[in-house]
């Protein structure tokens, strides 16, 4: 099966389900299909061709879903970027994907204009939102995505793909601090999709509270499982007031909720989500990171007849990895669990053999949801995907049931929020200010982001370079959510023989 076939089986199965609740906008899948399918015929009419990337700038909405099903329908492969990015990050990242056209909000294309930098002329932009044409200046090929959807015939037939064809792209941060474009197959997607759907028990009665972006993999997970079983998708205004989101919970009688374990931790601490009953939450999710004993603990107590599933995974595996029964929560505290259906996961030795209970290894995993390899990256490839094998980087341990206990990373991603950054993305910034003469970022452990960024930096002799103008130097090129929470000035780095910076020393 493909993400096509799957998308046109539920809109056939279940066309009066509602699909998504956005604001006042709620569309049913009937109403998704020819709205994707409209796109679809628009993008074929504009030279997209199988295989051709278009890139996604849009904050989570109904436009995002017809937007990802009309790509996939013209043959191209989805490449969802992060809106909000900076000019310096999208240009990097449109040079890297050459992109056949973009579909994007309003909003974006004064920062669009400075990305693109004349250095790429996509075919078409079609644009959410009302047109201005301050903002327009310097963008050619711009065209209204509503008017489209309105006055285009739908496809009368979608482009037919096989299940081996690439689907999406997802960008996460590398080793060489270059974000990776991570390439999925509808093969891949789709054998993770029904995989989660099946140990959390879904159906077209499902509805989900997102508050995680679609373009991270996580939230692309949520996105494909309600549509696989015909569910509801219910989309947060915005994850800052907290109280209004449990509102809408309680109002769209919500099945489902799926967070990073910051999201918890601001719920738990911030809003009356600890004192409220939830009649119809049938499950939590928590991924993207270590969820503490003590939220765990705080979750059991609140959520008392609702099931609390620890989940692991990444981008490179289409999403999930393994997951922890909730009747395994308490006596297995601190585990990921097992593979998911369909994946063997391993914890291997440097040699390649098995560890013992207690032994330290490499967390690797088997299975059709593995990514196809790294656009345009074929060395980063062949050191993560290794004989149909995925090396994930993590370290873990086993126990004599053979669950998994992740102890650490063998990769230096700061996990924060959300969010995977490397540090040498931060690293290049702070380095290139003429104050300083080297630098270097750890995440350090934070109860409400997981981790966050704390930059130590070494300046130039006779120069001065306080926090405040470094941060001001860093918001040219960095969005928010990659800024440093701290700068701590130090003599010097401390360093391996091999001049390695040692950042555990650092933390």
């Amino acid at each position: 099966m493909t993400l096509l076939e799957m998308f046109h089986r539920t809109a056939a199965d279940y066309p009066d389900h509602e699909a998504i609740v956005h604001r006042s906008e709620r569309l049913t899948y009937r109403d998704l299909f020819e709205k994707a399918s409209r796109l679809s015929s628009c993008l074929v009419q504009r030279g997209v061709h199988a295989g051709d990337r278009v890139v996604l700038l849009l904050e989570n909405s109904p436009s995002y879903l017809i937007s990802y099903f009309g790509v996939l329908g013209s043959g191209a492969v989805v490449v969802a970027l992060n809106p909000d990015t900076t000019a310096h990050e999208l240009k990097y990242l449109l040079c890297d994907s050459q992109a056949k056209g973009i579909i994007c909000h309003a909003s974006i294309l004064p920062m669009l204009a400075c990305g693109m930098g004349g250095s790429m002329v996509p075919q078409f932009i079609l644009v959410e939102g009302k047109l201005c044409p301050e903002s327009a200046r310097n963008l050619q090929n711009l065209e209204p995505l509503a008017d489209l959807l309105e006055t285009s015939s739908p496809a009368k037939a979608s482009f037919k793909c096989s299940e081996a064809d690439l689907a999406q792209i997802i960008y996460t941060s590398g080793t060489t601090g270059k974000p990776k474009g991570v390439m999925l197959t509808h093969r891949g997607l789709v054998a993770n999709t029904k995989s989660i759907a099946a140990y959390l028990k879904l159906s077209e009665r499902d509805r989900i509270m997102v508050i995680l972006p679609f373009f991270y993999s996580y939230g692309n997970s949520l996105l494909l499982t309600h549509v696989f079983v015909g569910g509801m998708l219910v989309i947060a205004e915005q994850f800052v007031f907290l109280n209004e989101v449990v509102g809408q919970m309680l109002q769209e009688k919500v099945t489902g909720f799926s967070g990073v374990p910051s999201s918890y931790a601001m719920l738990l601490k911030q809003s009356a989500f600890s004192r409220t009953r939830f009649e119809t939450l049938r499950y939590v999710t928590c991924a993207g990171g270590a969820l503490s004993k003590a939220l765990i603990g705080k979750l059991q107590d609140c959520l008392l007849e609702t099931e609390i599933y620890i989940m692991y995974g990444q981008t490179e595996a289409s999403a999930r990895l393994s997951y922890l029964e909730p009747l395994d929560l308490t006596r297995k505290m601190g585990s990921i669990g097992k593979g998911i259906p369909g994946v063997r996961l391993r914890v291997l030795r440097k040699d390649g053999t098995e560890v013992l209970p207690g032994e330290v290894g490499e967390i690797t995993a088997e299975g059709d949801c593995l990514m196809k390899g790294y656009w345009n990256n074929p060395g980063e490839t062949q050191k993560t995907l290794r004989g149909n094998r995925l090396y994930t980087g993590d370290l873990a341990t086993i126990d004599e049931e053979g669950f998994i206990f992740v102890v650490g990373r063998a990769s230096e991603i700061i996990k924060s929020g959300s969010y995977r950054i490397h540090p040498m993305e931060i690293e290049e910034v702070l380095n290139s200010h003429p104050g300083v003469l080297e630098s270097a970022v750890v995440g350090l452990d934070d109860a409400v982001l997981g981790e966050c960024i704390v930059a130590f930096v070494v300046t130039r002799p006779g120069s001065s370079a306080p926090s405040s103008d470094l941060l001001h130097y860093a918001r040219t090129f960095l969005p928010a959510f990659k800024l440093p929470r701290r700068i701590v000035f130090v003599k010097e780095l401390p360093k391996t023989s091999s001049g390695k910076i040692k950042r555990l020393a650092l933390r």
